[in-house]
């Protein structure tokens, strides 16, 4: 079993996977609050293509479907610095080291950990909206036992399904 992303430009394979719904989160644009656009409502990734951007290490989900995104909107992003953590993709976008492509749901937990340095920074929704899905996956060919299927249930509800 595992926890797994996905999106339109990387589907799960639904016939290999049992997939449960655990959550749904919006892909956004984290920005240094005094920047230039972080007043606006919504942005497309095709405006931000002069910016500079931190990422998530290369191999990671975000990180590919960042470079997916930026590849359909018709540029390759300047990638100032790649990390390992999101925690230190905070702190180099409110540092003004460059911007970064996160989910809302990634903000909301940051921001509860660390309410000190959110003030320096601004969430803005892309635009057209983007949303990405987490599920809890589990090979079909597989048996589960008692403690999967409780696991299973607990994701449920935890979901409320």
């Amino acid at each position: 079993m595992a926890f797994l992303r996905e999106s339109s430009l990387h589907p799960i394979d639904s016939e290999l996977f049992e997939k449960i719904p655990y959550t749904k989160d919006q892909l956004c644009i984290l920005l240094p609050a005094d920047h230039p656009k972080a007043g606006r409502e919504s942005l497309s990734l095709k405006e931000l293509a002069s910016e500079d951007f931190v990422v998530l290490d290369h191999g990671t989900l975000l990180n590919q479907l960042f470079l997916s995104l930026c590849q359909k909107s018709g540029f390759s992003p300047r990638i100032a610095m790649e990390c390992k953590r999101i925690d230190s993709i905070f702190d180099l976008v409110a540092q003004h080291m460059g911007l970064a492509l996160l989910t809302n749901k990634h903000f909301d937990a940051s921001a509860k950990i660390r309410k000190s340095d959110h003030h320096a920074l601004r969430l803005v929704p892309l635009e057209p909206a983007i949303y990405s899905r987490t599920y809890l996956c589990y090979l079909k060919s597989t048996p589960l036992n008692t403690t999967a299927h409780e696991m299973i249930s607990c994701i449920k509800k935890a979901a409320k399904l």
